[in-house]
């Protein structure tokens, strides 16, 4: 398979992979689980297309199959820290909130889970002697991302109810609205992504690892797309700690900054 369609998204990845440091910075701690994942979801799309170009554009490669089946996770939980932000920034909850970061908490180590069953499967699956009990940890891990999937789904549409902030705290509650949408948005393209990863990996007689065509529709642009759509919207968002800490009584003594 030619390596120009990895060489193209290694480029993409790399360029976006700036402006993530930006968005990393200013959007501050309420941001950070955010922004740092999508920075780790970056790196390993990176390294993915670095493994795929030196298999010579080959995406059934044992590592670059664990590498681009592990980058589900940093999809989900980036998409989770944006979701975190924008409920702060639109009052739905608390950063200090003890309920809330114990969910957090309980959502991140169940991904991280999922996604040790699958790169444990993936790699029995792909040595010399694969097991049926591999193919199973490879659904069972599987199984627990459509459940954070799905834990995702519900958080976002819940949290479209509208709230009604004062003045001061409405200055940040638009941009917290931007990266709802955005995670919104991103919802269908990571269930595209993992429905890809989950019959490339264990029903591999479609040929999805070695298509081209279900190559792109299904892996490629939904990744490449969540993550233009969440740099995007973190860099049209920058300001959103500065509006949310300071509100609209208090941008103009912040315009040095802000503007």
């Amino acid at each position: 398979m030619s390596i120009a369609l990895p060489v193209a998204q290694l480029v993409i990845f790399c360029l976006l992979f700036i402006p993530n440091k930006y968005c990393l910075f200013w959007h501050g701690v309420p941001g950070f689980l955010a922004w740092f994942h999508v920075g780790a979801f970056l790196l390993i799309r990176i390294i993915g297309c670095g493994l795929q170009i030196g298999e010579d554009g080959n995406p059934g490669d044992k590592g670059v199959l664990i590498v681009n089946n592990i980058g589900l996770s940093p999809m989900l939980l980036a998409a989770f820290g944006i979701l975190h932000e924008a409920r702060i920034a639109r009052a739905s909850t608390v950063l200090g909130s003890k309920i809330e970061w114990v969910f957090i908490f309980l959502y991140y180590l169940t991904v991280g889970v999922g996604t040790g069953l699958i790169a444990s499967g993936i790699s029995n699956l792909a040595g010399d002697n694969p097991d049926e009990s591999d193919r199973t940890i490879v659904k069972v891990g599987f199984a627990i991302m459509l459940a954070c999937w799905f834990t995702l789904t519900s958080l976002a549409l819940t949290s479209l109810r509208p709230r009604y902030p004062s003045a001061d705290a409405a200055a940040g509650y638009a941009d917290g609205t931007k990266l709802l949408y955005a995670v919104l948005i991103s919802i269908p393209l990571i269930c595209l992504r993992g429905i890809y990863g989950v019959v490339a990996v264990l029903d591999p007689s479609w040929g999805f690892s070695t298509s081209l065509a279900a190559e792109v529709c299904l892996s490629v642009v939904p990744s490449l797309l969540t993550a233009v759509i969440f740099v995007v919207t973190g860099v049209l968002t920058w300001r959103i700690n500065i509006k949310s800490k300071y509100g609209r009584s208090g941008l103009h003594c912040r315009r040095n900054v802000v503007v």
